[in-house]
């Protein structure tokens, strides 16, 4: 065994957080810089942990990255990571705080671990963590909303019942936002009863090739969504989707993107077009809602801002940030009335 503390501590869990092989993590709490502070690839199909997300304890934005992989016990309060040829048993947590890239950073925290090799009790380790992972529970898209709005609620001592969007802009719109990735995505026409149903034959014969490049559990497969020859769309983006009619919008719901950007070619009504999959606004983990008043502001709202989107006549995509001014303006109007 080797003791670790401050800095060595953190350097050895990048070590082993990088390794190529089967990394086991059952950590207590996972802040938002924990992808960096590790250095681990979410992708990495070897990589499984288990964490504690209840009331926000981890960030779920980091969380949902890992997909089915990633599974919660609100009772954990371990800090083991475990590879085949090592494992680190600490007392530090995935966050800026238990691992501090310099030995002043860590904000008072001070935390120290060892590190194992020997074979005996790398077995020993791994099948405590496999005991612990098929007990623990698969974290649904609910579970990821709820961490969400309990994250909120520490941070902007917000109530935890969902705000309204327009309000929170009103609000504080530069911080209450400044970390969200939120676009518009504006549309003209529906996609045909072809494309549809290309789109659902696709993810029923294609489920295994889905679920893994979604990073998607196949039981949310009802609750994908789709847009149609639009490999444009943000990854990893929520989406306030607003058809434009006229000189107003008809359909105002909001969706999420997937953190892997990826558009599925099909063939509908004879030509060859692309599905992008998003997750349908039923817990796609959005922190605010859609009041009736919020609908009457986009309406108002929606000619300008189709014209500051950028894009073709079939659809247009717009930054938050780039929306805000227009939003605000009618939002003020609306009030005045």
């Amino acid at each position: 065994m080797k003791f670790l503390h401050g800095r060595a501590l953190t350097r050895e869990i990048q070590k082993i957080c990088s390794t190529k092989g089967r990394i086991n993590l059952a950590v207590a709490y996972w802040g938002k810089d924990a992808l960096k502070l590790t250095r681990l690839r979410p992708q990495q199909r070897s990589v499984r942990l288990i964490c504690c997300l209840s009331g926000g304890a981890s960030d779920p934005d980091v969380i949902r990255k890992f997909g089915a992989r990633a599974r919660q016990n609100d009772f954990l309060h371990a800090k083991v990571i475990w590879t085949e040829r090592q494992a680190i048993v600490s007392s530090a947590n995935i966050s800026s705080n238990g691992l501090p890239e310099e030995e002043e950073g860590a904000g008072g925290l001070i935390e120290a671990g060892l590190m194992v090799t020997d074979a005996g009790q790398l077995v020993q380790i791994a099948a405590w963590f496999d005991r612990q992972y098929k007990a623990a529970k698969r974290i649904s898209a609910t579970d990821l909303r709820k961490a969400r709005e309990a994250r909120l609620v520490k941070v902007w001592g917000k109530p935890r019942v969902r705000r309204s969007f327009i309000e929170a802009l009103e609000d504080n719109a530069a911080q209450e936002f400044k970390q969200q990735k939120i676009s518009f995505a504006l549309w003209t026409d529906y996609t045909s009863q072809a494309e549809n149903g290309e789109a659902r034959r696709h993810f029923r014969e294609s489920a295994e090739t889905l679920e893994e490049t979604l990073k998607i559990d196949r039981r949310d497969f009802r609750r994908l969504d789709w847009f149609s020859n639009w490999p444009e769309l943000p990854a990893d983006t929520f989406l306030i989707s607003c058809r434009i009619k006229g000189r107003t919008f008809t359909d105002i719901y909001h969706c999420r993107t997937f953190n892997t950007k990826k558009a599925w070619p099909i063939i509908a009504d004879g030509e060859k077009t692309s599905i992008t999959y998003v997750l349908g606004s039923r817990d796609d983990g959005f922190g605010y809602r859609l009041s009736a008043r919020d609908r009457r502001v986009l309406k108002s709202a929606a000619q300008d801002l189709w014209r500051k989107a950028k894009g073709s006549a079939d659809g247009r995509l717009l930054r938050l940030e780039d929306a805000v001014p227009i939003l605000l303006r009618h939002a003020k109007k609306s009030a005045s009335r």
